[in-house]
């Protein structure tokens, strides 16, 4: 597998079912995504990525909000060296205009100084929306004046957030909710997906190898016929 995307759902229904405050279940989902990256890295999946905060998660409660930018901030702080040492590439990607000045800092300076010769690419979109991300490429396209007669699929991936990222493989949804959910719409034409009941707290390595072995189970056709 190349790319295997994870839309890291069920963190506040968690901690809601385990009597725990929202917090507390955003705090365990967070110790789980470090787990998914260990994994990936250590079994061979080129690109992760996960899907940590949507453009509509700005809605929420401010003190919510505010604790799920402290955990992104605290990631950066505790991880991005040792990512880098591990040879795996992060990129944060969304509408990171939003985010506060010191966080822009980080995440601008993790992008400059990320390994060239990685392992992994690592993807984390922050206040990010698939449908978002299509429409500010196409304002990106018609800024630097491009002909309709030279718009390809490629071109128009050129503006996308993040240009180089391959096409999903496999997407993995926990919290027993069977949708998409606006994530990274343009790089999943061909993808399959799993849906799990489990939140996203809950969803154990053993879990992520029951889905992943489903996903090399599965025959990929990409349209065409066998």
């Amino acid at each position: 597998m190349n790319h295997l995307a994870i839309i890291m759902d069920g963190n506040s229904r968690w901690a809601e079912k385990v009597g725990l405050p929202r917090f507390a279940g955003h705090e365990e989902g967070s110790k789980v995504a470090k787990q998914a990256i260990e994994y990936a890295a250590k079994n061979n999946i080129k690109n992760l990525s996960l899907f940590a905060f949507s453009t509509e998660n700005w809605q929420r409660p401010e003190d919510e909000v505010e604790y799920l930018l402290y955990l992104l901030e605290k990631y950066l702080d505790e991880e991005a060296k040792n990512l880098a040492k591990n040879k795996i590439k992060l990129f944060v990607i969304g509408r990171l205009e939003k985010l506060t000045h010191s966080l822009q800092d980080k995440i601008n300076q993790i992008h400059q100084t990320a390994v060239n010769d990685s392992v992994m690419n690592l993807y984390i979109t922050f206040s990010y929306g698939g449908r978002q991300e299509i429409v500010d490429a196409a304002k990106k396209c018609l800024i630097n004046k491009l002909n309709p007669e030279d718009l390809t699929e490629e071109t128009f991936q050129k503006f996308l957030y993040a240009p180089n990222m391959p096409d999903i493989d496999f997407v993995i949804r926990t919290g027993d909710r069977r949708r998409i959910s606006n994530f990274l719409l343009w790089h999943m034409p061909y993808a399959e997906i799993y849906f799990s009941e489990k939140y996203w707290p809950e969803f154990s390595q053993k879990d992520l190898e029951l889905a992943i072995n489903d996903y090399q189970n599965r025959i990929r056709t990409f349209g065409t016929r066998l």
